[in-house]
């Protein structure tokens, strides 16, 4: 019994990592301004596609979370685990349609990582 439970509270504790680091991604992808891009910063370890710096896009990528939420307000998935990727997912899609930007998302730039 008592495996069990240092089991559970072990998969408790590493899934609400996953879920913290996720929840908290699509406020540090297009905010955080001078990060060049796919540098390791001390506010994190997560690397970031380096078009997210390039000066040349930065009214773009101050805008497109807003725009991406705006687009996703009502999404079922919203708020739930896994929702980071179809934040990701669409932000990409408007890079790319809209913009003609070609980005990668963390989950990308970051294969060692598995967000959710």
């Amino acid at each position: 019994m008592t495996r069990t439970k240092i089991f559970v509270f072990s998969f408790v504790i590493l899934l609400t990592g996953f879920v913290v680091a996720c929840s908290n991604l699509d406020h540090q992808t297009a905010k955080r301004p001078g990060n060049p891009g796919n540098i390791q910063t001390k506010e994190t370890s997560i690397l970031h596609d380096p078009t997210e710096g390039d000066p040349r896009y930065k009214e773009i990528f101050e805008t497109i979370d807003d725009e991406v939420n705006e687009i996703l307000k009502d999404h079922p998935m919203r708020g739930k685990m896994g929702f980071c990727h179809i934040f990701w997912e669409t932000k990409e899609e408007i890079l790319k349609k809209k913009y003609g930007i070609v980005w990668k998302s963390p989950a990308e730039m970051n294969p060692h990582i598995i967000f959710d």
